[in-house]
């Protein structure tokens, strides 16, 4: 960066300015927050409350809910109080914080337990977050404690996660406005300990509890969103603290991602689909960027603006942040403004070119690599193929007069560099020069044009180098040596090569083949159930073979199609054809000896106890039918789905068994309950409500709400 770029951010100081002078005359505010109920956070609240109490800091208790503890009620004890101001609604006396006795005392430190509360009908504020912004904005410090599931933003995204949908919401800017944030953890297995020593609820509503809201997985889900979302606080403050002072970065903290979007490449939203899912594995945000493009609303070609507009949107659609003021196609430009906005990594694409054309046309990539420093570059290449070399390493991709072709361009070569080198070197190292264009044609060409270029190279040699020039004559015997010395030469090596080239490919097809069993295998051992098992049979047909294919299974005297790839149909003819093949057990239909017409070959699914059902396979236009090594590993396919569905078929016969005897049970249970009590959840009633529950007799706890 420049100097000029180093300098610190003047917006950005004048807002921290604005801060620190508000918070000069603003109380202090400390969250105590946790992932759910009885994690210990009014018993942390108070403890530290009465270690300043002991230091002579005036500490007074609005509200605290001990729920019954001793431990906390104990911590409570020495503490001042202020006493609970009674409100009446319809008949009903509610207590509730007295808000002006606190403001009259102007205490140092008070303590407002439960900051999502609602207060009682005809108070001065609706919520209890209400009282203590005023509280702060009369000078005085606020401890509160809170649960995760209690801000506005995550109502939704909790409600999914544990299916109860919370009532009582604190609006985000408490937590990014509160001077400290205390997360108060304990692991999952000691809280549901509590919770089954009656530590957190009374023992039935503790039952219900722990039927809903505290399942384990739902435990596990909050934790991680409590600690996500202070560590999400702590980053803003960083960026901040960077930012106003100019500090370069990146500083790793947290995972921030840039996506580069070039229009020049056709790769776009698949770059802005890369982005997004490595954000999500990383919980990091993400940004796309736009580079290379002119400024103003008409930049750049029709084409180019149509590729920026599709990925901006499918980046907008998917959640990123977008930034639609271009920067240059300039490494440097594309690492400060990285530096600057404390990315850690950067994701570009790279389509491969051939060498002229990145001379021509350069990409950004090699520059951005280089000059990243502490910067990871992910790059993502094009889905088309690279540019073939001149040379290709499969000489069967060409054609038999393209590799004779180049077996005459070497002999061509060599007699040329001979021709050049003729004073320099005597006849016997000349020879050297036809021995290497023999061994690349036995490496690149293969066996027959290797021997033709060794034929070649004894004919040229002869004719420029060998007295008599330009003649066909031998003058001396001993040249005879070195022509069949040569011809031998070359015809060993490209034995060699060819039997390495057919070892080293032998070696490359079994491990293909074991890479793709082991993939399918795996697969198969997550699969929930049938659907997902034959789902993950046929995408594996589809990327191994290239074929789309059904799956066809009976069902009592017919078969239904119970699973194909995107846009395979089969006609009521080919159902037939499947009819056969599960029937005689044989494969049928296309390239077979039963039944060859129609465009599906069906191979039958069988397993110990019968056959299950039978799998279509399709080849795509211009695809032949399969090979023999194609045939034994679609077998092996088979053989694997149907142990998985057997294993399926298995496992659901035995929870449907369970469920048989275990339903009179779960009657005799729910008719013991009598239904007495709806399951618990996080949601909370209001003072009122649940005031009024307890009038009316009604148990209801009203979700968990706790310390």
């Amino acid at each position: 960066m420049t100097g000029r770029e180093l300098r610190p951010d003047p917006d950005r100081l004048l807002e921290a300015i604005k801060k620190e002078e508000r918070q000069r005359t603003r109380g202090r505010l400390r969250i105590y927050l946790g992932y759910a109920p009885g994690v210990g956070k009014t018993y942390e609240m108070l403890e530290a409350a009465g270690h300043l109490s002991d230091q002579g800091v005036d500490v007074v208790v609005g509200v605290a809910e001990t729920h019954g503890r001793p431990e906390t009620e104990k911590l409570l004890v020495p503490l001042k109080k202020v006493p609970m101001r009674t409100v009446e609604h319809r008949g009903i006396k509610l207590a509730e914080m007295d808000l002006d006795a606190i403001l009259r005392m102007h205490p140092a430190l008070v303590l407002v337990d439960e900051l999502a509360h609602t207060n009682a009908p005809g108070s001065r504020h609706p919520k209890r977050w209400n009282d203590v912004d005023e509280l702060l904005d009369a000078g005085i410090n606020v401890y509160t404690t809170v649960n995760i599931q209690h801000f506005e933003s995550l109502n939704d995204t909790i409600a999914r996660i544990t299916q109860v949908r919370v009532s009582e919401t604190v609006p985000d800017r408490i937590l990014e406005e509160a001077t400290e944030v205390q997360v108060v953890d304990i692991p999952r297995h000691e809280l549901l300990k509590r919770l089954s020593e009656g530590k957190v609820y009374v023992p039935e509503q503790a039952r219900r509890a722990a039927q809903n809201f505290f399942r384990e997985g739902n435990l596990i889900a909050l934790r991680q969103i409590t600690l996500r979302r202070v560590a999400e606080r702590l980053d803003d403050q960083m960026r901040t603290y960077m930012e106003s002072l100019a500090i370069p970065g990146p500083w790793p903290a947290r995972e921030r991602l840039l996506v580069l979007i070039d229009p020049r490449q056709e790769m776009g939203e698949r770059l802005v689909r890369a982005g997004k899912r490595l954000a999500d594995e990383l919980y990091a945000e993400w940004e796309v960027v736009l580079v290379g493009m002119d400024p103003g609303p008409n930049r750049g070609p029709p084409t180019y603006r149509e590729r920026m507009r599709s990925a901006l949107h499918l980046a907008e659609t998917l959640g990123g942040r977008t930034n639609p003021t271009p920067l240059p196609r300039d490494a440097r430009a594309v690492l400060d403004y990285a530096t600057r906005n404390n990315v850690t990594r950067v994701i570009l694409g790279w389509r491969l070119r051939r060498l002229w054309e990145e001379v021509l046309r350069p990409d950004i990539g090699p520059s951005v690599i280089r000059n990243s420093g502490p910067i990871d570059v992910l790059v993502v290449t094009d889905e088309a193929p690279p540019p073939e070399p001149l040379l290709s390493l499969a000489p069967w991709e060409r054609s038999w007069a393209a590799n004779y072709v180049w077996a005459s361009l070497l002999v061509l070569a060599a007699t040329g560099a001979g021709w050049l080198l003729d004073q320099y070197l005597s006849l016997t190292n000349l020879v050297m020069l036809y021995l290497l264009a023999v061994v690349v044609a036995a490496v690149y060409l293969g066996l027959f044009p290797a021997i033709f270029t060794a034929a070649a190279s004894i004919l040229a040699y002869n004719f420029f180098f060998v007295p008599p020039l330009y003649t066909m004559d031998v003058a001396d015997t001993e040249h005879l040596v070195t022509f069949a010395a040569l011809l031998l030469v070359g015809i060993v090596i490209s034995l060699l090569v060819s039997r390495t080239r057919e070892r080293a490919e032998s070696a490359h097809h079994r491990e293909a083949v074991t890479a793709s069993l082991f993939a399918l295998t795996r697969d198969l051992a997550v699969a929930p159930d049938e659907t997902a098992i034959l789902a993950s049979f046929i995408a594996h047909v589809q990327s191994t073979f290239g074929y789309s294919a059904v799956v066809i299974m009976p069902r009592g005297d017919t078969l239904e199609l119970a699973l194909a790839s995107e846009g395979a149909e089969v006609t009521v003819p080919e159902m037939a054809v499947a009819r056969w093949s599960l029937d005689h057990g044989e494969a049928a239909g296309l390239g077979t000896d039963n039944l060859p017409g129609g465009t599906l070959r069906f191979v039958p699914m069988r397993s110990h106890s019968g056959i299950l059902g039978v799998l279509g396979i399709r080849p795509r236009s211009g695809q032949g039918l399969p090979t023999v090594e194609d045939a034994r590993l679609l077998e092996s396919f088979v053989s694997l789905v149907v142990l998985a569905l057997g294993r399926a078929r298995l496992r659901r016969g035995t929870e449907e068994v369970y469920q048989v005897r275990s339903a009179p049970m779960a009657a005799s249970r729910r008719a013991h309950e009598g239904g007495r009590a709806a399951p618990a959840g996080p949601a909370r009633d209001s003072a009122a409500g649940r005031t009024e529950a307890r009038r009316r007799g009604a148990d209801a706890p009203g979700g968990p709400k706790g310390s």
